[in-house]
């Protein structure tokens, strides 16, 4: 079993459970904590976002990545791909002027600084139950 390069502070008991588990369980848990955590964002993102004929609303999403190599889970919000279209002869893609729109709005940004801690609390709250969940099946 691969130590973990994930500690969790303040209950020890919680994570002693969590470095029992086999490395495959640790990203499966925090897996689903990342992707939890991430929907808050995801919601407000759309509900922030500017309109432009509701393409780039209609694009964000969220997506979780897990590298097996080093165990780490990655989680973001942002434009996904297969939104791009045709308006007036000319191509858009969200993914293409998403950062433009964010420079001059800022709605990314405001968007995590309003769901930072709903995002922390229910990151916190699905790896606990995850954890105990996984553990009780060893």
């Amino acid at each position: 079993m691969a130590k973990s390069g994930v500690t969790l502070t303040g209950d020890k008991e919680l994570d002693r459970l969590f470095q029992r588990l086999p490395s495959r369980v640790q990203r499966k848990v925090v897996r689903q904590a990342v992707s939890a955590a991430l929907t808050p964002a995801n919601k407000e993102a759309k509900r922030q976002a500017p309109t432009d004929k509701g393409l780039l609303k209609k694009s964000i999403g969220k997506v979780v990545r897990t590298f097996k190599n080093d165990g780490v889970v990655w989680g973001a919000v942002g434009a996904r791909s297969g939104f791009r279209v045709v308006i007036d002869g000319k191509p858009r893609d969200p993914r293409r002027y998403i950062h433009l729109v964010e420079a001059l709005t800022g709605f990314m940004r405001r968007t995590f600084d309003t769901t930072r801690s709903k995002m922390l609390s229910i990151m916190k709250k699905k790896l606990g139950s995850g954890i105990e969940r996984e553990a009780k099946k060893l």
